[in-house]
């Protein structure tokens, strides 16, 4: 584990603060009557959301030991125009059809709805790398850096979002952000931390 990555408190690792501060601070998720779809859950954001009472909250994954529902995000059973946010991190580069992962997103946004996306991005200046014959942990972990990774995402992820229908903005927040608050919460810009912010309209 990194130094200082994992918050002491509720266990929450630098891009899940990230991401949880420019929620709060740059959307209005927290200020009117919502509904959020969040694919695997981060367990300390699932204590948040769970709270605030003006959030319809509906959390899923694959995994029943992980979220409240069993959810395949191939196969959304929530109809169309349904939800008004979804965040869906480190989720898309373990899906091996990944496409229809997104078109599901964006079958249950409803119309400017926003999905905020973050997956592991290839530290190289390079396009996705994805190999349908690597099949072990080895040949995976050698190819993507993770053993359960199917594919290992890059300079291209946003138009890969886009070719589903989504508008995307990517956001580097750490970017904006005082440097006491960058060190105060402990943050980071790496390669796990961008957010695709990802609208249907």
């Amino acid at each position: 584990m990194r130094e200082n990555a994992e918050c002491p408190t509720c266990g929450s690792l630098e891009r899940t603060r990230l991401l949880l501060f420019y929620l709060q601070n740059e959307t209005d998720l927290f200020s009117r009557e919502c509904s959020l779809l969040h694919i695997a859950p981060e367990d300390s954001l699932k204590k948040i959301f769970k709270k605030s009472k003006n959030i319809n909250y509906i959390n899923g994954d694959l995994n029943p030991n992980y979220a409240d529902e069993i959810i395949d995000i191939t196969d959304i059973k929530y109809p169309e125009n349904y939800f008004d946010f979804i965040i869906c991190a480190h989720v898309l580069g373990h899906v091996p059809d990944e496409a229809e992962a997104i078109r599901e997103m964006f079958r249950v946004l409803k119309p400017n709805g926003l999905a905020f996306v973050l997956t592991l991005i290839n530290k190289n200046d390079i396009p996705t790398y994805e190999d349908p014959s690597l099949q072990t942990e080895n040949e995976r972990l050698q190819a993507y850096g993770e053993k359960d990774l199917v594919r290992l995402h890059g300079n291209d992820f946003a138009e890969r979002l886009s070719r589903e229908g989504f508008k995307v903005e990517t956001i580097n927040y750490t970017q904006e952000l005082e440097k006491e608050i960058i060190q105060k919460f402990q943050l980071k810009q790496g390669v796990r931390e961008t957010i695709f912010k990802s609208l249907k309209n």
